[in-house]
């Protein structure tokens, strides 16, 4: 996702970073995001090493990642109207 993201700008608002997280997760992966979502195997992402080798949390990205990145937004968004 960071480096999906990393030339972006900041969404104009929450839905479209909302919009934007699922698009990608969709093109990173091949899976829609959603509340049933579990691990995702992308060979692509295998090092060889670990039990979590090669997936991708589908859940973690529904339940947390989401609104650890919309938090993130509210500050990033917030810190960009702020006057000296």
């Amino acid at each position: 996702m960071r480096l999906r993201f990393a030339d972006d700008a900041l969404p104009a608002d929450q839905w479209a970073l909302i919009d934007a997280v699922h698009t990608a997760f969709e093109e990173l992966t091949g899976v829609r995001l959603g509340a049933n979502i579990g691990h995702v195997p992308i060979p692509a992402y295998r090092t060889g090493s670990g039990i979590s080798d090669g997936v991708v949390d589908g859940g973690w990205w529904h339940k947390v990642g989401q609104a650890l990145l919309l938090d993130r937004w509210n500050v990033a968004s917030s810190s960009e109207h702020r006057t000296i």
